[in-house]
């Protein structure tokens, strides 16, 4: 997939990191949907799916982690095109993510630079 503007849904239940990261990923000329919970999140997937490029998932969240979401979602479609960022996240619970289909895990905090290059690299995958 050439550089181009990807429709993005990006969840995380902390406002102020999900309003950074959706700027950051704007910045880069993306489109930005957001959720700030996983039951949000797959109400919109199911709606948009046919869209949305690729998913940015926080890792710790109410109602599930982060890692139960892409489970959630994959089984909606098992296609996605997904990205953990994490500040906590149990290495194992990364790593299990990683063995069943994630694209990418982020620490956080992610610079603008590393969230732009990681969307463009699973794009292009």
């Amino acid at each position: 997939m050439e550089h181009t503007c990807l429709k993005i849904l990006l969840v995380d239940d902390e406002r102020i990191s999900r309003e950074v990261a959706a700027h950051l990923l704007q910045s880069g000329g993306h489109t930005v949907v957001t959720a700030g919970l996983p039951s949000e999140a797959i109400a919109l997937f199911k709606k948009e799916k046919e869209t949305l490029d690729i998913i940015v998932l926080d890792m710790l969240m109410p109602e599930m982690s982060g890692k139960e979401l892409f489970f959630r979602l994959k089984e909606i479609d098992p296609g996605i095109r997904t990205i953990l960022l994490s500040g906590y996240g149990k290495n194992t619970d990364m790593q299990e993510a990683l063995d069943h289909g994630v694209y990418r895990c982020l620490q956080k905090p992610v610079t603008r630079q590393q969230l732009l290059d990681t969307v463009r690299e699973v794009a292009e995958l």
